[in-house]
């Protein structure tokens, strides 16, 4: 057994995931990368890590090669993309654990479930981030690491609703004095 590895071989700090998703889910991506990163988890997607001057297909194949956790992003979009398709390949021939997120929003329109990207995606429980805090303490769970959150700020446009306000009220107080 290795240092920072569990007895059964899972590793607390040292096992790869490799973010999957297409462009429309981003903004999710960005946030699960952020959540990972903080806890100390080795995590590559392509718009925080992707280089720039390399052969991108390339970096995929290797990225996902040296990957143990294979976490796709699971919606309409990812879907219906070549590359995601493409991605998933490389898992299972690389043998990644993997890890299907549900992000999708439109819950309405249900005829996207019926592609699956991998042999029995369809059957494989996934994790709901329709609340990002329940599906990120999910997803660390399944991933044996400790999720707290970083902030117990109010988040985006509240944030900057809240920044904006104190930026007024501190221009107000010294207009007075």
């Amino acid at each position: 057994q290795t240092e920072g590895s569990h007895p059964d071989g899972v590793g607390q700090m040292t096992d790869r995931v490799f973010l999957s998703y297409a462009e429309e889910d981003a903004p999710v991506a960005e946030r699960i990368h952020q959540a990972l990163t903080r806890a100390d988890v080795p995590v590559w997607g392509y718009k925080k890590d992707g280089r720039i001057g390399v052969n991108f297909k390339e970096e995929f194949t290797r990225q996902i090669g040296e990957a143990r956790y294979f976490c796709l992003l699971d919606s309409r979009h990812a879907r219906s993309s070549p590359w995601i398709e493409e991605e998933c390949r490389q898992a299972v021939a690389a043998k990644a654990t993997k890890v299907v997120c549900r992000v999708e929003s439109n819950r309405e329109d249900k005829a996207w479930k019926f592609k699956e990207l991998f042999p029995e995606h369809n059957i494989t429980r996934g994790i709901d981030f329709a609340d990002f805090e329940t599906g990120i303490g999910e997803l660390c769970r399944f991933l044996k690491i400790a999720y707290r959150p970083g902030f117990d700020l109010p988040r985006d446009q509240d944030f900057e609703k809240e920044l904006l306000a104190a930026r007024l009220s501190l221009e107000r107080y010294q207009e007075v004095q």
